[in-house]
């Protein structure tokens, strides 16, 4: 019997919570390969990299995340963060802004607002 969709997700999930990396890698890329803009599929896929240190990796999932859903708080946070760790000030500023035009909000958004307001770009 083949999982659904749904059901694979939700392994992953399982998976990488219980620290089983190589095993939610592979769900995740195996739903990314069917799907490749599923959202929350980018999302896990870029937390993953996070948790393997890897922050470059996890930019482009993050980024396609936010893109295919620009509101969704988390998704913001996590793009906005990476961009500001890897340096890319300007850019994070943007998504930001881009996103809060979107209908991102909420406390967790006010918080990044105002520690984003008191960032310098890299190139003042």
């Amino acid at each position: 019997m083949e999982l659904t969709l749904a059901q694979m997700l939700q392994k992953a999930i399982e998976a990488q919570k219980a620290g089983q990396l190589q095993e939610a890698r592979q769900l995740y890329v195996s739903i990314l390969q069917a799907h490749p803009t599923h959202p929350s599929a980018n999302f896990n896929m870029g937390t993953l990299a996070i948790g393997l240190n890897k922050l470059d990796d996890a930019l482009p999932f993050f980024k396609t995340a936010y893109e295919i859903s620009p509101s969704n708080v988390h998704f913001v946070r996590h793009y906005v963060v990476a961009l500001v760790k890897l340096g890319h000030v300007d850019t994070a500023k943007a998504v930001f802004s881009h996103a809060k035009a979107s209908g991102a909000q909420g406390e967790e958004l006010d918080l990044l607002e105002k520690q984003l307001s008191e960032l310098k770009s890299p190139q003042s």
